[in-house]
């Protein structure tokens, strides 16, 4: 798995308030609710097993561009359920001002908008597609599940 995924891995997990630890090639997460493990295959895809009651666990096989919507859907999940994922184009970040933000927004705009806040997380809003700005990165999320969910970098400098 490149840094880039690894990375983006460790601050779902603090944004969604979930321990991290590292066992060899396998990135393990838990909270009081769930036990996730993420472990890249030899077929270039990314196997992640999740806990959906007390006993069972449920393992996909996805890919790099499927992994931070299965990801988001499950530490932000309320009950132990079964994930949907989707494996079409997930939420750009283009997109989401297009859809959600005054015309004239552009990029430099939100990283004064960000950077205003001083905070390491800052809702940013939407109606529909929603976004967050958490320690580097803009999490994207569709409200009503119908387009995957995404993680940007996002530097303010």
């Amino acid at each position: 798995m490149n840094p880039k995924t690894k990375r983006h891995i460790k601050l779902l997990a603090e944004r969604f308030e979930h321990q991290i630890h590292y066992d060899r090639h396998v990135i393990c997460l838990s909270n009081f609710k769930n036990s996730i493990r993420i472990e890249e295959n030899r077929k270039r895809k990314i196997e992640v097993s999740y806990n959906v009651d007390d006993v069972s666990t449920i393992t996909n096989a996805v890919t790099p561009i499927e992994l931070y919507d299965l990801l988001i859907k499950i530490l932000s999940r309320f009950e132990t359920e079964k994930v949907q994922f989707k494996s079409e184009q997930p939420i750009q970040l283009e997109e989401w001002i297009a859809t959600e933000c005054q015309r004239s927004t552009r990029i430099l705009d939100l990283k004064r908008r960000i950077q205003r806040k001083n905070s390491d997380h800052v809702i940013l809003g939407g109606n529909r597609l929603e976004a967050e700005y958490f320690k580097g990165v803009i999490i994207l999320m569709d409200d009503l599940l119908w387009t995957p969910c995404n993680v940007v970098d996002f530097p303010l400098e």
